[in-house]
């Protein structure tokens, strides 16, 4: 029998991301690591949902760089797992709304007022771009 694990597990889909923040971990090994296979991510998926665990956060880097997270999405929620990503808030609203079917929650950053947040995140504009996939977010409910 499998040990089980916490109701929440956080994974980290992918090091890809389109920021460069000054706290950022993603690449805390000096080099960006390989992310998994969409086979490889269903398995390791699959065997979250059979040891316990109920909430998988996809995290990163940006997990809507994988151009596999619509898949990847739709098939923990067949597996019984609530999904949340954590994004950046920078891809394509196009490409946002196609795992909004699959997903419980999208996390945006915000980290105090545009000065602030823009410095942290190192990307002028981050901050009115967050704002506008929050709307779209609230939009779409």
């Amino acid at each position: 029998m499998p040990k089980s694990l916490p109701k929440t597990v956080v994974w980290d889909a992918t090091t890809r991301c389109p920021l460069n923040c000054k706290f950022c971990f993603a690449d805390r090994f000096g080099k960006k690591q390989a992310e998994l296979s969409t086979q490889k991510a269903k398995r390791l998926i699959s065997s979250l949902a059979k040891q316990g665990a109920r909430v998988l956060v996809f995290s990163g880097g940006d997990p809507l760089c994988r151009t596999d997270l619509p898949v990847l999405l739709k098939f923990a929620k067949q597996k019984g797992l609530k999904a949340i990503v954590h994004t950046t808030g920078l891809a394509p609203l196009r490409e946002l709304e196609k795992i909004l079917p699959f997903v419980g929650r999208v996390n945006l950053p915000l980290d105090g007022g545009e000065k602030v947040h823009e410095e942290l995140r190192g990307r002028r504009g981050h901050f009115a771009r967050v704002l506008e996939t929050l709307r779209f977010l609230q939009e779409k409910k």
